[in-house]
């Protein structure tokens, strides 16, 4: 792609904003073709961190954070910052290798490779039986889970705590599903953006590059949609852990609470706007209390259970149309998709030059 190319905001936005979009209808495809007619729909309403974060939320912060990236960040001058940004992006890529760990959320049924349809109907159908005996409440959560993965481990033949996480990358490959494939694929991904997003915070902070109110307003954007990551995300460990918090979703507070202050960080650099303040601040704290409520009382969350078991498709899908045209409002005041004018030149923050020493 020529650089006269990459001066076209719209252009950049709708290449970078693609490319995540793609990936998350790679797992949405592979979810609906491996799995059966409605427990597909099911899965994907229940995995709100894939079918209302990844498919409508990441997107547009992708597309807004290309259009604040100068590329004259990628010279030759900024290369040890470079160096540090392909370090923390190897040991990212290191700890999503190993993060299905024992005490985390167990498989989804459709995350291994069944040897017939069959057997995976019959993996679904333990899990969703079970699933609705602890809406009813007729059966304990930590019940539920020990007979689903006896129940897996029997269709496949192999040991319960197979169910709960991979042994490695060879058994990854071996007993890992489509679904799980792409699956690993998008979250190293997204992994890969938040990385480089920060880094990018970082090396602004640290050779103190001068930012035009428009691109500050834009990176905290930015940084206010992958904190709804954090709330989708407990819902959906708790929904594949039959509606419990495992041992490792403990440490869901930590991370919403260094969520939350990074954010309030953000706001004393970027010092944003009146509006901007009451929104960052009133997703810091909605964050905040998702994570408390996720740990110390997820039965809380029954109700949400109750409603996407029930739910029918064209319901959620206008609750995804509402989140569609709410984001759309939101950016549009910061960057207008639509209007030749405003679009016709890129408006990156200005990097300056950095001394010899930081050279």
């Amino acid at each position: 792609m020529g650089t006269s190319r990459l001066k076209d905001p719209r252009r950049v936005f709708a290449i970078s904003a693609g490319a995540y979009l793609g990936l998350v209808l790679c797992y949405i495809v592979s979810v609906i073709a491996t799995v059966p007619y409605p427990e597909s729909i099911r899965a994907l309403m229940n995995q709100p961190n894939y079918s209302i974060f990844a498919l409508i939320v990441f997107p547009w912060a992708v597309g807004l954070f290309a259009i604040s990236v100068n590329p004259a960040l990628f010279g030759k001058k900024y290369r040890i910052g470079h160096i540090f940004l392909a370090l923390a992006l190897l040991l990212v890529l290191s700890i999503i290798n190993v993060d299905a760990q024992e005490k985390g959320p167990p498989h989804l049924p459709f995350h291994f490779a069944h040897p017939t349809t069959d057997a995976l109907r019959e993996s679904i159908a333990c899990a969703e039986t079970r699933r609705r005996g602890v809406l009813a409440d007729t059966i304990k959560p930590e019940v539920a889970l020990s007979e689903y993965k006896k129940c897996v481990a029997e269709n496949l033949g192999i040991d319960e705590s197979d169910v709960q996480r991979f042994d490695g990358t060879a058994d990854f490959l071996a007993r890992g599903s489509l679904v799980a494939y792409v699956d690993y694929v998008y979250t190293a991904a997204a992994a890969m953006f938040g990385t480089v997003y920060f880094w990018y915070l970082f090396f602004l902070r640290f050779t103190r590059q001068p930012l035009s109110p428009k691109v500050k307003d834009r990176l905290l954007l930015v940084y206010l949609f992958l904190l709804i990551w954090i709330p989708t995300r407990i819902y959906s460990i708790w929904y594949q852990s039959f509606f419990s918090i495992p041992e490792v979703g403990h440490s869901i507070p930590i991370v919403t609470f260094a969520g939350a202050a990074s954010l309030v960080l953000l706001l004393l650099i970027f010092k944003p706007g009146p509006v901007m303040v009451i929104i960052s601040v009133a997703e810091a704290i909605l964050s905040s209390v998702a994570g408390i409520i996720g740990v110390t009382k997820p039965e809380y969350f029954l109700v949400l259970g109750e409603l996407f078991d029930d739910m029918h498709i064209y319901s959620f899908l206008v609750i995804e149309l509402m989140v569609l045209l709410t984001l759309m409002a939101v950016v549009s005041q910061h960057f207008d998709f639509f209007d030749d004018q405003a679009t016709t030149q890129m408006e990156p923050s200005k990097i300056q030059e950095p001394p010899e020493s930081v050279a």
